[in-house]
């Protein structure tokens, strides 16, 4: 590779091919790269032929320079799990004597696979060298007995790299869960096979969102530090990194192509083989306070974005829509907003023994909500990303746990942007069916968390709605975890017509100490709650915390977090 410098048209016969230039300055490009093969651009009719049922392969059949490279090696890509570095190390850029023998090794191996995909199937060859290179099965470490000491040890990391919030969820979480047979068994039962969802064939005639470079770029950098990868290995600092220090010189220019690519991801333009790999993602299993599995998907950090950039256009205009009753999506600390609202109901009404209080409990929600519900809600309130989200959930998409392949093909995935929006969006006809049905007092919903209050025959009468129709849309009540709840007693909660005889009760309380705090606010309402439900103790007090809590000077964060870490 070389670099030569220009500030006229260059007449070298040896540069007539494969120039990729530099940065524009008004007069020329303030240089050009020679001597390396440009990447061609896909013909007119590629992505026209994609759509029509060309396969990938076909379209590149034929091309000696791309030979080989199909959606089968992608597959082998992604089924196997390539370790990649966090961010590029600022020492590898610095300019310090003792990294000098580094630099040239980094200079040589570059140019090596500069010279290897120069020829005709070097594209190839690099592939599959990289896949031979990690064919060792990776060797697990023997898990650690004490539950604590491993919560003590990811948190340590956390603070090492400066990833604050993220040692305060681990500090406040119940870990993962081992590899076993059991563990895989729970994640295909959550993840059951249903038939692809059915929408209309009728074409949306409302044109897909496009976004400029400067809303890529703020999304970038409104990922987290640290923010995990997919299965491909890219993150969200590898862009950023790319396009800082000596990469500044044509950062512009990536970032259009960054660009470029997102625009053709949300308008669906891209053939629909790749969308199964594209909505792909692996599996984190993480354990649930009261027992069981919540999985987390990490997808790829394309469709991250393409996600994050979707639901930052469409969640504001939607809040009319929603209404006054789910405050999960577009509404900032909607969860502490129902926890006070709640507090403040029973403190007024407590005494009235007519009422009644329904805490309500799906089960599986976000993995069995119905698919068709949610494009056909999507379609009708938020086209401009209706391609983008039938491109990621009209197929089904694959998960992988450690060596194991699973299927998505229902519900949507925790850990897609995406999905708080898709599921409040499939949930509302419901609310709205029990909010034009019901006369109740109290009526909030936190995604699949909702909270019904008033005389309780109305609330038994929001129950058997819940029970009837929802199935409908693939939510189906976990009654021994829905919980009814008053401090004072009504005697018609006894009655067989009113509610199961398997529901949950809630004792009497003075005040809502365990109104699903943890369940409804997580570790978003306020690091002194989070903390305290760490260390076992759990007070009346904390829900009733003033928000300025939250509002903790980033020093003192790290200095109670690195205490309660030492003890």
């Amino acid at each position: 590779m070389t670099t030569h410098t220009w500030k006229m048209a260059c007449k070298n016969k040896l540069h007539s091919a494969d120039v990729v230039p530099g940065p524009f300055n008004g007069i020329g490009a303030d240089f050009l790269i020679h001597g390396v093969t440009k990447p061609r651009n896909a013909s007119p009719g590629a992505v026209d032929n994609a759509g029509a049922g060309v396969s990938v392969s076909e379209e590149l059949a034929g091309d000696e320079e791309f030979a080989g490279l199909n959606v089968e090696i992608l597959n082998m890509m992604l089924q196997r799990q390539i370790p990649t570095t966090v961010s590029i190390p600022s020492h590898c850029s610095s300019s310090e004597e003792r990294s000098g023998t580094r630099k040239k090794l980094q200079t040589a191996a570059i140019n090596k696979a500069l010279l290897v995909w120069r020829e005709p199937a070097g594209c190839i060859s690099l592939v599959q060298q990289l896949l031979g290179l990690n064919k060792r099965a990776s060797t697990q470490r023997a898990p650690s007995k004490k539950k604590t000491k491993r919560h003590l040890e990811a948190c340590r990391k956390k603070l090492s790299y400066g990833h604050y919030t993220a040692a305060i969820r681990i500090l406040s979480s119940s870990g993962v869960a081992q590899p076993t047979a059991d563990t895989l068994f729970e994640l295909q039962q959550k993840h059951p096979y249903v038939p692809p969802p059915t929408i209309s064939t009728e074409a949306v005639s409302t044109p897909s969102l496009t976004v400029d470079s400067k809303a890529v770029l703020a999304a970038l950098k409104s990922f987290p530090k640290g923010t995990s990868c997919g299965r491909d290995g890219l993150r969200a600092q590898h862009l950023l990194d790319a396009m800082s220090g000596a990469g500044a010189a044509i950062s512009d220019e990536l970032l259009l192509s960054i660009t470029g690519v997102v625009n053709l991801w949300l308008a669906g333009k891209c053939p629909p083989s790749i969308g199964i790999f594209v909505a792909s993602a692996p599996l984190t299993p993480l354990l649930k306070p009261g027992g069981g599995l919540r999985p987390i998907a990490v997808g790829t950090i394309w469709r991250r974005l393409c996600s994050k950039l979707a639901s930052t256009s469409v969640c504001k205009n939607l809040n009319i829509y929603l209404g006054n009753h789910q405050y999960g999506v577009g509404i900032p600390c909607g969860g502490e907003s129902i926890l006070y609202a709640a507090n403040r109901f029973l403190e007024m009404h407590g005494s009235d023994n007519t009422k009644s209080m329904l805490l309500i409990d799906f089960s599986n929600a976000f993995n069995m909500v119905d698919r068709s519900t949610i494009i056909r809600e999507v379609r009708t309130h938020c086209p401009i990303i209706s391609r983008w989200v039938e491109f990621c959930y009209m197929q089904p998409a694959r998960l992988y746990y450690q060596e194991h392949l699973l299927s998505s093909t229902q519900g949507v995935q925790q850990g897609d942007l995406l999905g708080p929006l898709l599921f409040a969006l499939a949930l509302h006809p419901l609310i709205e069916k029990i909010a034009s049905t019901c006369m109740l007092d109290f009526h909030a919903w936190y995604l699949d968390d909702g909270t019904i209050a008033g005389d309780t025959m109305e609330v038994s009468k929001a129950l058997k709605i819940l029970q009837e129709d929802g199935p409908v849309y693939g939510l189906h009540l976990n009654i021994s975890k829905t919980e009814l709840f008053w401090p004072s007693y009504d005697p018609r909660r006894d009655s067989d017509t009113a509610f199961p005889a398997n529901i949950g009760l809630t004792k009497p309380l003075s005040s809502l100490t365990r109104f699903k705090s943890c369940r409804i606010l997580s570790v978003n309402f306020c690091f002194c709650a989070t903390v305290l439900e760490f260390r076992g103790y759990i007070f009346p007090y904390v829900l009733l915390a003033p928000m300025r809590f939250r509002m903790l000077p980033r020093a003192l964060m790290i200095i109670l977090c690195s205490i309660f870490v030492i003890l």
